[in-house]
């Protein structure tokens, strides 16, 4: 699956998953905002098979008995894992092996914010990141304004604008972009895949 449209799809599946009704305003754009993350963690469930992989986030506790947590460091972090025998018992430990994934999601129109949690994603070895920002009055300085941060970002570095939680209405698509030769282009045909190699993308046409 092309990374933009992993993004898209899990986006209006997002959109579209059945929240209460009476929420304040404040409350609904967290429960949107965690209903998009869910869904993004749903469908890289589905590209990296559990035999193999875990997909760690805050609301998925499906990891639980064996890690001990839902979140692992990151809004989503997928893992290849492995299994070992216990010291001093005949169970079976499962452990991370490596880094597949990181993601950060945040939809605060601050770019100071973002700036801070785009900032975790240079602290991992992942060879795939992932930063999500909103749609803001001036998109192309907002995003612009996380390139140093990027810049500094070990493997593939993708950035998803979306609309903001009070936006969903709307009919707007998510923007997905890869950074390359230190700007950020529109990602073509990028695929979703769990090894290092950092191959340049194609600017969409």
């Amino acid at each position: 699956m092309r990374v933009t449209e992993l993004i898209q799809t899990a986006f209006v599946d997002g959109k579209s998953a059945p929240l209460l009704s009476g929420y304040s305003r404040q409350r609904l754009h967290l429960k949107r905002s965690e209903a998009w993350v869910k869904a993004l963690a749903r469908h890289l469930e589905k590209e990296y098979p559990r035999e193999r992989f875990r997909v760690f986030s805050k609301h998925d506790d499906t990891n639980r008995d064996d890690f001990g947590l839902n979140e692992l460091l990151f809004d989503i972090a997928v893992c290849e894992v492995g299994k070992m025998r216990a010291a001093k018992a005949t169970a079976q430990l499962v452990y991370v092996k490596r880094a597949v994934w990181q993601v950060e999601s945040e939809f605060a129109k601050d770019s100071r914010a973002a700036v801070l949690d785009f900032s975790k994603l240079v602290l991992g070895c992942a060879p795939n990141k992932l930063f999500v920002a909103p749609l803001t009055h001036d998109t192309v300085a907002f995003r612009d304004a996380l390139l140093p941060v990027a810049g500094c970002c070990s493997g593939r570095v993708f950035l998803a604008v979306l609309p903001h939680p009070e936006n969903w209405e709307e009919s707007r698509a998510p923007e997905v972009y890869c950074r390359s030769d230190g700007q950020w282009v529109p990602c073509g045909e990028e695929c979703v895949r769990d090894d290092g190699r950092l191959s340049i993308p194609r600017t969409a046409t």
